[in-house]
């Protein structure tokens, strides 16, 4: 019985091993996001970049958008989590633009926390103004990545 469990293990390693997953011990379960709002311009080639950074890095390759890829649609594709860009909201349900804008940030901030992301790469038009608009107490992630010149707000 224990040889057959042992077997097991070691054929699930070789698996995912061969598919790329084996992730060093350091930053097992840990994820990269790729957050991108706005277009689809230039998507493509970021997706691709960002797969290969993860899988050669050993991270879980996570995509945070506000659009689908088809990249992320079936198996062994990116993780992918929605995040509402916050002037789509505004415009589909009462409440105003702040109230928007704070639901965007703190999805952020549970999307982060629950993959355990250690660091993202930001892409698309939308990505940068919604840095310019972050509060004070976003998740470290989004303070970090915001441009040098809105740090001081």
């Amino acid at each position: 019985m224990l040889r057959r469990v042992a077997r097991a293990i070691r054929a699930g390693r070789t698996a995912a091993a061969a598919l790329g997953r084996d992730a060093p011990a350091a930053k097992a379960g840990a994820a990269w996001a790729l957050v991108h709002f706005g277009d689809r311009g230039g998507l493509d080639d970021r997706l691709a970049a960002h797969r290969a950074f993860c899988r050669d890095r050993g991270f879980r390759c996570l995509v945070v958008s506000d659009r689908i890829p088809a990249e992320c649609i079936g198996i062994g594709g990116p993780v992918f989590e929605f995040a509402p860009w916050p002037l789509q909201m505004a415009e589909a349900r009462p409440g105003d633009f702040a109230a928007a804008l704070d639901y965007s940030f703190r999805r952020l901030g549970l999307i982060f926390a629950f993959w355990r992301v250690a660091g993202c790469s930001w892409s698309g038009p939308g990505s940068a103004e919604l840095l310019e608009l972050a509060p004070r107490d976003a998740h470290p992630l989004v303070r970090i990545a915001r441009p040098a010149a809105f740090t001081g707000r």
